[in-house]
């Protein structure tokens, strides 16, 4: 035998091989006017910044977080939504966290003037 290979020499050649044809995966992001994001999975996360946008997230632990005013959000069980709203001088978010203070999964959320989260 003039060559030979260890069982540690040949996993790493199969996951550098492997590695060869994987791309790196993206967030659920958007932005824009009436822009729209949607993330599925356990901790996924999802955004949009554009105003009159919606963000939804799915799975335990999921965020889904509107930034632009006029914005909704929704999010699965022991999830997490965050909507912006304006006090008259600048803009705020409020945060909400599901199964908590009436915010149920699977509803749309919406920031009211006070920065009260209200079903859209």
């Amino acid at each position: 035998i003039k060559a030979s290979i260890s069982i540690p020499m040949l996993v790493s050649a199969a996951i550098e091989y492997t590695t060869k044809f994987c791309e790196p995966a993206n967030a659920g992001h958007s932005d824009g006017y009436r822009s729209a994001s949607s993330a599925t999975g356990d901790q996924s996360a999802s955004s949009a910044t554009g105003n009159l946008s919606a963000s939804s997230a799915t799975g335990d632990n999921a965020i889904a977080a509107s930034f632009g005013l006029g914005s909704k959000a929704k999010a699965g069980e022991t999830g997490i939504v965050m909507v912006a709203w304006w006090d008259g001088k600048r803009k705020r978010i409020t945060t909400g966290y599901v199964g908590e203070n009436g915010i149920n999964e699977n509803v749309w959320y919406c920031a009211d003037e006070s920065g009260i989260l209200v079903p859209a």
